[in-house]
């Protein structure tokens, strides 16, 4: 078992909010695809448009024609929103990765510290118990 340190809380915090960064950033990348997705569903919508018969149709067929456009300008403006909010979620998810990284590294090499100190500890318990030995066997 790897023996505690006080840096497991400050890993565990860390994790945590390295995990809500990557939630944040996987819901800024699908709110991009779900606005890139509206744009294409629009420009398609305004391809489909039947020619007009009448005056009046055509009429009718343009000002929807401008509201389409304004429409997606619109969407568009809205994509380029969500991929500004999904760079930078990406730059919250790294940052939190990194710091998360560090304390993880700081904490594993404060493990090995105290692995290492403990081994040290038993190898000179054992030194004394072979000196005592050696000293029994001796006299």
């Amino acid at each position: 078992m790897a023996p505690k340190t006080r840096l497991d809380a400050v890993v565990r915090i860390r994790e945590h909010q390295e995990q809500e960064a990557r939630l944040a950033l996987a819901s800024a990348a699908a709110s991009t695809r779900q606005a890139r997705e509206r744009v294409r569903a629009l420009r398609e919508a305004s391809l489909r448009e039947a020619g007009p018969r009448s005056a009046l149709e055509w009429e009718i067929a343009q000002a929807a024609s401008f509201r389409m456009l304004d429409a997606i300008r619109l969407a568009e403006s809205v994509v380029l929103d969500a991929e500004a909010r999904e760079r930078a979620a990406k730059a919250g998810f790294e940052a939190a990765h990194r710091a998360a990284e560090s304390v993880r590294r700081a904490a594993e090499s404060r493990r090995e510290a105290i692995v290492r100190e403990q081994e040290k500890a038993e190898r000179k318990e054992l030194d004394a118990f072979g000196q005592l030995a050696h000293v029994r066997r001796s006299s």
